[in-house]
């Protein structure tokens, strides 16, 4: 009888455990894979536009001037400038997030289930507005880019 209960008991210790590993973890890999399979279905669009590269018609070399390389950090205020509620909504998504499993882990589970829901409709807000701003700002142009 004593051996049931501490089977039991570790069963149940072992689902809550892959529980939070899994609730931890989903929100990351669904991210992960949404902003991959966006990124490649606009490289396969671009890829079909049809465009041919220019072959430069003179015999002499022409070397390109030096560009300025872009930091992260510079890239990140730039498409933040252009989009604004995408980094809003993966911060709310992120913020919401945390209260969830902080609710999660103090065991008050209306909380933590009103925070998982709440969280979902900010990820679908978060890819509303990838998507408005994919419609709205298809493609930089090459020399506003790296201004």
């Amino acid at each position: 009888m004593v051996k049931d209960s501490i089977i039991l008991n570790t069963d149940i210790h072992f689902s809550f455990s892959f529980l939070r590993i899994f609730l931890f973890a989903f929100p990351i890999f669904l991210s992960l894979s949404l902003s991959l399979s966006l990124s490649l279905s606009l490289s396969l669009a671009r890829m079909s536009s049809g465009k041919s590269p220019t072959v430069a018609t003179t015999d002499e070399y022409v070397p390109e001037p030096p560009r300025h390389r872009e930091t992260p950090l510079e890239k990140l205020i730039r498409k933040t400038k252009r989009e604004p509620y995408v980094p809003l909504g993966v911060l709310c998504t992120v913020v919401i997030l945390g209260f969830g499993l902080r609710a999660l882990k103090r065991g008050d589970r209306n909380m933590s289930q009103t925070m998982m829901r709440y969280r979902v409709y900010a990820q679908g807000a978060t890819v509303l507005a990838i998507g408005v701003g994919l419609v709205i700002y298809p493609k930089e142009p090459k020399d506003q880019k790296h201004k």
